[in-house]
């Protein structure tokens, strides 16, 4: 079940009010990651702007931002825009080594 959180971030020149985290990552990475952490990286990229890395049919951006640090640990997280700028959609978070 995805889960919706309140939180205010500017990608891309839009400001974002909602992100829905996608359970995905705790299928392998559960033990080191969670929703809190993910908010968290997430809010660190406030005010950037991205290139997508795909777009879908739809009209979805993905984007792969690696690195993103938090607590001197790298992470890769895979996030989409939703083409109505309404929300950010986490569809995958974990651990990067080096």
């Amino acid at each position: 079940m995805r889960r919706s959180y309140s939180i205010s971030v500017e990608l891309n020149g839009f400001r974002f009010e909602r992100c829905i985290v996608d359970p995905h990552y705790e299928v392998k990475h559960d033990e080191s990651i969670n929703d809190f952490l993910i908010l968290e990286l997430l809010r660190s990229l406030d005010g950037r702007t991205l290139e997508a890395d795909a777009v879908d049919s739809d009209g979805y951006e993905y984007y792969v931002v690696d690195p993103v640090f938090f607590d001197r640990r790298m992470y890769r997280l895979i996030l989409l825009l939703s083409k109505e700028k309404d929300f950010i959609g986490i569809v995958n978070c974990f651990r990067r080594n080096k």
